[in-house]
């Protein structure tokens, strides 16, 4: 790899590294729109981080549109980086037509409202629905 090569994927990497950053802070600011570092930010975090540790603590195997919308932003996670394996805690499968989301372990199989995707104990959901990481509202 020549010098040239080098630099141009450094210009990438840190291209990326901004791209996810600037995601990331968008989808905290959908979770918690209060003014960071204000009073209400600060309730509003302990809101979502106690809908996070509830979710953790007792993961149901489907969680409809409406609560999803309700109580969660959702963080896309990669698939490029997964192989095989999406059968994770605090992962979901969000279904392309109905928008519930199938826990990606699920304790016996489940689908979704809409039954367009059924996720069994451990194999994973369809590749055409999106895999979420759900992040508690504030």
């Amino acid at each position: 790899m020549n010098k040239e090569e080098k630099k141009r994927l450094k210009r990438l990497g840190a291209a990326e590294v901004e791209r996810q950053s600037q995601e990331l802070r968008e989808l905290a600011r959908q979770a918690n729109p209060a003014r960071p570092g204000s009073d209400d930010w600060a309730k509003a975090y302990s809101v979502g981080v106690l809908k996070e540790r509830a979710l953790n603590a007792a993961p149901p195997d489907r969680l409809s549109a409406e609560q999803v919308a309700r109580d969660f932003v959702l963080q896309t996670v990669p698939l490029t980086s997964l192989g095989n394996y999406t059968g994770m805690q605090g992962w979901y499968w969000e279904c392309s037509r109905c928008r519930d989301v199938l826990h990606s372990s699920p304790s016996g199989p489940t689908q979704c409202t809409c039954g367009h995707i059924r996720v069994l104990p451990n194999l994973p959901g369809a590749k055409s629905n999106r895999l979420v990481k759900l992040i508690g509202r504030g």
